[in-house]
């Protein structure tokens, strides 16, 4: 089974060697929420569910996503092209 966007996005920002805390950080800043430390366990509680989490935090995450998952299938994306992904999957 593949995993969704959210815990793709997670493995993404972590296989940059981020730590969490600034994983958190970085999405709070470009997205204007409040995410604390326990984000990711209450989102494993709902079943990794995005329904609530607002359009602007789901296309941060697929801004993250889609370059490495893309790149995985030997497609390269330009920022452009991207951004119309983005725009179109949300």
């Amino acid at each position: 089974m593949e995993k969704g966007l959210f815990l793709t996005w997670l493995d993404v920002e972590k296989s940059a060697g981020k730590a969490m805390t600034q994983i958190l950080s970085e999405i709070n800043d470009a997205c204007g929420t409040a995410y604390r430390h326990n984000w990711p366990s209450k989102l494993a509680d709902s079943g990794f569910n995005l329904e609530r989490v607002p359009s602007n935090v789901r296309r941060y995450m697929m801004r993250k996503v889609l370059p490495v998952v893309l790149l995985e299938r030997g497609i390269s994306i330009d920022a452009d092209a991207l951004e119309g992904l983005v725009k179109s999957l949300t």
